[in-house]
């Protein structure tokens, strides 16, 4: 019996590397984290009597979860004033994320597809989120004009050399 197991093992070949297939692409997005705060009372809303102006900030964060795959977070923070009035109207907070698979490139091939290509996938359901939110909230939809990820991507580089 032990002359059957030796031979099985003689006759099995060496398994040759094999080659992984490049692949890419976003796995599942999901709202990690919202946060709306309505800072209007109920009769300011009514009269509607409010020119809002923004301040917009997006932050990107990277998260390896396995070899192959990870969590991208786009975070943003709205923050609508009424100017006139120095009166802040509403805060809005979004964590957006999604799972991001990217195999078999060359490392210097995927940083950019992290942070360049997958959050230019994921803006326009994030943009969603936001318009929806703040319609929902009684005032009108805000939605975020396009972001230049390359750029962001390329004077991040600059400023880290």
């Amino acid at each position: 019996m032990a002359n059957k197991k030796e031979k099985a093992k003689k006759a099995e070949k060496p398994k040759k590397a094999e080659k992984v297939e490049k692949g890419f692409g976003v796995i599942h997005q999901y709202t990690k984290d919202l946060s709306f705060e309505n800072l209007l009372s109920a009769k300011e809303l009514l009269k509607g009597e409010f020119s809002p102006t923004g301040d917009i900030q997006l932050n990107l964060l990277v998260e390896k979860v396995d070899d192959s795959v990870s969590e991208i977070t786009l975070k943003f923070k709205v923050e609508a004033k009424d100017e006139e009035k120095k009166k802040s109207i509403y805060i809005l907070e979004l964590e957006y994320s999604g799972l991001v698979l990217v195999q078999g490139f060359p490392e210097e091939e995927v940083v950019p597809l992290l942070m360049v290509e997958a959050p230019r996938l994921m803006f326009p359901f994030a943009r969603e989120v936001i318009a929806s939110t703040t319609s929902g909230g009684g005032f009108v939809p805000l939605t975020l004009k396009p972001v230049d990820f390359l750029g962001m991507f390329m004077e991040q580089a600059q400023n880290n050399n």
